[in-house]
């Protein structure tokens, strides 16, 4: 749907930074990344619409800020926009800026009827605001925007801003429940009569935001309950309706009927790029094998978009860059990071390269940076270093865990120092995360003992078919990972830990490209 305003939705081995001659060079790569994430944060603000208190658009992100025509502001944009200011503490001010615009321009009764919708909007050089009637989809503005209010608290502890605006809030939330039908999917708005996969893994993601709200900030389980069964209707009509078994892939979208076209994979957008939305959205989280399968596929289909050479982008696509973190491919990223500092970054932020484009770029660099394990819906985490750390201390490093940490050698050992390629368990609070900053490690060595054995990660992710051993063919069982149980893996992906077993002592060599096999 994405498409009726702008058709763009928007390995460390290889990322390279920029000489003073404009020739490339290997260079330290986190320097490389922070430079990434530092200039489009910067960008990102200085494009920001500040005005003198009380002007209408104090706070406005624009999608592409021009000095001698109008610019354009799409609340969906910049609502992704917003969400990477947050990876600076520095600019946290900003996106509360940008949600203070966003909740004076709400609507009390706009051409639907509804409350909580709000326009599209443009702003003059001269920095007067004008208002159009225009809405791309209100399911997504609304799921996005409740996306970002859950991210800034977490980034900032404020919740006393959250219930400062909590009738608004609702109303905002009450637009996703206005267009949602019976079989859990959203119409994109309610005179547009089409559900779309890349809206309803939106949607998902807004109704986890919301309960997250009511039941962390607002302290209203029931509401938390409720919202959180809408998440399940959403994820159920997703997965019964807009997936279609027979060719392994999702309907781009649905009509009133319930019939909806193939997805042509050939067709960049929307229909392959749709289906790498429910792994962005963790409707199909990336561990899981439907998204391997889709994240390969496209692959397949469209192997140059990391060089934003594909015949069908007509835009960056910095969002693709995101999934592919998601997915663990550093690689592909890389090549993303390298091309789009070349391209636009350098050059000045040419169009279309425009706000939401580089928040995407932000996050899927700071993902590069750290190895988030992310949380299961229990508290146990089974996990790895997947970089050489500054400190190996478990206090500094896990100063919220809720246990010791644990590791497996003849029996459990509680540990208050971690060493990369050794498998680990601990328990969190619930929602949290583990986060990892460090640099790469591409190759690691583990003594292993005659039976299980709780093995670790390495900072790319490869197949489990590559794991060499010393002696040779001592592994005789799968791995095995912990998803609310046990299940096999078929890859080592970094930051999770893996269960093993071996005929004898010897060697675990886990490297992303063995020498030996």
């Amino acid at each position: 749907m994405r498409h009726l305003f702008l058709c763009s939705f928007i390995c460390l081995s290889s990322v390279f930074s920029q000489t003073g001659t404009g020739s490339y060079h290997s260079n330290t790569d986190t320097l490389f990344l922070n430079e990434i994430i530092a200039k489009e944060i910067a960008w990102i603000a200085d494009s920001q619409q500040y005005f003198s208190p009380g002007n209408p658009a104090d706070g406005a992100i624009p999608t592409h800020r021009s000095e001698t025509q109008n610019s354009q502001v799409s609340p969906y944009f910049s609502t992704l926009a917003a969400i990477g200011l947050l990876e600076d503490s520095a600019r946290h001010e900003h996106a509360r800026r940008y949600m203070d615009w966003y909740f004076r321009h709400l609507n009390r009764n706009d051409i639907y009827g509804l409350s909580g919708t709000i326009y599209d909007y443009e702003v003059t050089p001269a920095g007067e605001e004008i208002q159009t009637t225009l809405i791309d989809a209100t399911d997504s503005y609304a799921a996005m925007f409740l996306v970002l209010l859950q991210q800034y608290v977490t980034s900032t502890n404020d919740t006393q801003y959250m219930l400062d605006h909590k009738l608004q809030i609702d109303t905002i939330i009450n637009v996703m429940v206005a267009t949602q039908q019976s079989d859990g999917l959203t119409w994109a708005k309610p005179d547009y009569h089409l559900k779309y996969v890349m809206d309803n893994a939106e949607v998902f993601m807004g109704f986890e935001a919301a309960s997250w709200l009511a039941e962390n900030v607002f302290r209203e389980p029931a509401l938390a309950d409720s919202f959180s069964n809408r998440k399940q209707h959403t994820l159920n009509g997703i997965r019964n309706l807009l997936w279609d078994s027979l060719s392994n892939s999702y309907k781009p979208y649905i009509d009133e009927a319930g019939f909806g076209p193939t997805a042509n994979w050939l067709i960049f957008y929307p229909d392959a790029v749709a289906q790498l939305f429910p792994i962005y959205g963790e409707v199909s989280p990336a561990t899981e094998q439907e998204s391997k399968q889709l994240y390969t596929t496209f692959n397949l289909y469209h192997p140059q978009w990391s060089s934003i050479s594909d015949s069908g982008q007509d835009f960056p696509w910095a969002f693709l860059s995101y999934c592919a973190m998601l997915m663990g491919d550093t690689t592909r990223a890389d090549s993303f990071f390298l091309t789009s500092y070349n391209r636009f970054i350098q050059a000045g932020h040419p169009y279309p390269w425009h706000t939401a484009e580089a928040a995407f770029l932000i996050r899927a660099a700071a993902l590069r940076k750290i190895s988030p394990v992310r949380p299961t819906s229990g508290t146990w985490h089974c996990f790895s270093l997947p970089f050489i750390m500054n400190s190996n201390n478990v206090d500094s490093l896990l100063p919220k865990r809720l246990t010791s940490v644990f590791r497996f050698q003849h029996g459990y050992q509680q540990c208050n120092t971690l060493e990369n390629g050794v498998g680990y368990w601990v328990k969190l609070p619930a929602g949290d995360s583990i986060r990892f900053d460090g640099t790469p490690t591409d190759s690691e060595s583990l003594h292993v003992d005659e039976g299980w054995n709780l093995i670790g990660s390495i900072s790319e992710i490869f197949s489990a078919d590559s794991l060499v051993s010393v002696p040779d063919g001592i592994i005789i069982s799968s791995l095995f990972e912990f998803q609310n149980g046990y299940v096999s893996s078929d890859s080592i992906e970094p930051g999770n830990g893996y269960w093993v077993k071996v005929s004898q002592s010897g060697i675990i060599i886990l490297d992303a490209l063995p020498r030996n096999k």
